[in-house]
Order: C-alpha cells, then structure tokens, then sequence
C-alpha cells in the first residue's frame, strides 16, 4: 500500500509524489480550509476525503468559488479501519465523500460502495 509522500515511478518512467503530505498539518478535522487552500495551491488533480456537511461551511464556496469543486459520494456510509485494533470498529457517524478538483469526469457522481461484510468482535 502507497504511503504519503511515496515516490511512484509513472509509465513515462518518471517519479511523481502519490498522495499529498499531509503530516504537517496535526489536526486535519480542525485544520480542513489550510488543507484544501495547500492542495490547490499545487494546481495539481486531487480527492480528499471529507465530511460532505462541510459543504454548509463558508470556507468551500470561498476556496472553490473561481475553481470546479468536484464530488464523489456515496449512497452508503464509508467505513473506516484503525490498524491498531484488531475488532470490528463500524461505520462512521457521518456521511463523507471524496471533495475533488479537476479529477473527476463530471462535477457530482453518485456511487455505492461495495463493503465487504465482516466478522464483528465481542
């Protein structure tokens, strides 16, 4: 599995960063316009993941005002695993999706994601 920050090496044979790097920022729940504002500045495609109420902020409509803010969501909830337990930990209690610029076909694509089912613990 690609790390953050991890050198790929691309069919042209050269070596582009994966997936941003993030581990400056501590807190990403606090800390999601200086994210979004750091991963447009690249001008480079990217999909974050996000809690879709974060669409009621001010901050996406200021940040993407200029630029097509594109969505991936789900008729289902994304569930997330924590490496260091070994049990079942469920679905979240929010609805996230994937926040998008230049990366997607069209602006919203709605999707249901297929989720394995798994043995629950306890």
């Amino acid at each position: 599995m690609p790390q953050f920050g991890q050198l790929i090496k691309n069919s042209n044979g050269k070596y582009k960063k994966l997936i941003l790097d993030l581990t400056n920022y501590v807190n990403p729940i606090s800390n999601k316009k200086e994210i979004f504002k750091r991963a447009l500045s690249f001008g480079k495609p990217f999909a974050l993941i996000m809690n879709v109420a974060w669409l009621l902020d001010s901050a996406p409509a200021k940040l993407f005002e200029n630029k097509d803010l594109q969505l991936l969501l789900f008729k289902n909830r994304m569930e997330f695993d924590r490496p260091e337990k070994t049990e079942f930990t469920g679905k979240v209690n929010f609805s996230a999706g994937y926040f998008c610029w230049n990366f997607l076909p069209k602006q919203i694509i709605f999707r249901t994601l297929q989720i394995p089912r798994r043995k629950r613990h306890g």
